[in-house]
């Protein structure tokens, strides 16, 4: 019996034949020092694995396995690497004490263009992370790639995902554990870390949990070329915050954003 191939999850025509590292390679070469057998390097996930020795950054358990097709990983979305690869760089050099970034220093005159495409890294990673999750956990995250897809296949950004520049991570390399709020089983907001060296991006799906925190989001459409990072353990005040949360219904939810929309 022939098992027929999963189909990319950007384009859905050509066959998933290539890997994503869920940690970028750039970054595990640039911040993880290199396994030797008096200092391994172990790893750990939310699917119960835990401590499993890693010989290098091309170790499978540090890969997203074949989600999708060569022009989509290797000439589409290069862009979008190329434009984290320069924010990982200049995050790597940064004093602790920085808290505010001009991006203009990050990427030069081409800010705008770069920060779509640094939205755009992180929409691929969300989408691999939800494939790799519904592979993976008995409990996977109910978020429509369809949107994600015609993102980064269009160029544009995804209009419910929001970036935050993350500090004051400690020696963090990963993501952190993803955090949700439901409503109805739908997702309302989904968020992890990616961090490096623990400096990095938070992730954040948001699908109309209307909450005032997290006032540092950006998305392309805000045009902010200053960025702000934002400490960890905020975040995780944040979330323990987010747990206390009891979102309206979706259908009472829709009927206050008419009433709110008619009033203006």
């Amino acid at each position: 019996m022939i098992v027929p191939r999963r189909k990319c999850w950007i384009c859905g025509v050509n066959d998933a034949i290539t890997d994503e590292h869920n940690f970028k390679r750039s970054d595990l070469i640039e911040h993880v020092d290199r396994p030797t057998p008096e200092q391994p390097l172990f790893y750990h996930d939310a699917t119960g694995r835990k401590n499993v020795r890693l010989r290098g950054p091309d170790n499978p358990h540090l890969l997203h396995r074949k989600m999708m097709c060569a022009p989509c990983n290797n000439g589409l979305t290069q862009p979008h690497d190329l434009a984290w690869e320069k924010l990982s760089r200049f995050l790597a050099r940064q004093h602790d004490a920085t808290r505010f970034i001009a991006m203009r220093q990050v990427f030069g005159k081409q800010v705008q263009a770069e920060l779509e495409s640094l939205h755009l890294f992180f929409v691929k990673k969300l989408g691999c992370a939800i494939v790799r999750a519904r592979d993976e956990l008995a409990d996977p995250v109910p978020i429509d790639l369809a949107p994600l897809a015609e993102a980064i296949r269009m160029g544009t950004p995804a209009p419910n995902v929001f970036l935050r520049l993350v500090c004051d991570a400690g020696d963090w390399n990963g993501g952190d554990n993803a955090n949700a709020v439901l409503i109805e089983n739908d997702i309302a907001w989904f968020e992890f870390c990616y961090l490096v060296g623990g400096r990095g991006v938070q992730i954040i799906f948001n699908d109309g949990l209307a909450w005032r925190g997290m006032r540092e989001r950006w998305h392309p459409r805000y045009g902010a070329q200053t960025l702000r990072l934002v400490a960890y353990d905020k975040i995780e005040r944040e979330r323990a915050r987010l747990r206390t949360i009891r979102p309206l219904p979706v259908r009472a939810r829709r009927s206050r954003e008419h009433q709110s929309s008619a009033d203006r």
